[in-house]
């Protein structure tokens, strides 16, 4: 867990794109046998280390998300 305030990943985020069951298919899973655990321990690494995860995004970018990847612009 984060011990302060200040997390060495503040300037970070993990930006997951179509990584749903509806897009997961025998064939993929034939491929990538190892991508669903792979994922699982990513999302567990970033909830432990406090890096931001965005995973809801539309490629339209509403406005609402617009403000959520607005603090990654910069970087």
């Amino acid at each position: 867990m984060i011990s302060n305030t200040f997390s060495k990943w503040q300037l970070f985020a993990l930006l997951l794109i179509d990584v749903q069951n509806d897009f997961w298919e025998p064939q993929l899973q034939e491929a990538f046998p190892k991508f669903p655990n792979n994922i699982y321990r990513l999302l567990n690494f970033c909830r432990q280390e406090g890096l931001e995860m965005i995973s809801d995004c539309c490629a339209d970018y509403p406005e609402s998300h617009a403000l959520t990847l607005k603090r990654y612009l910069n970087y």
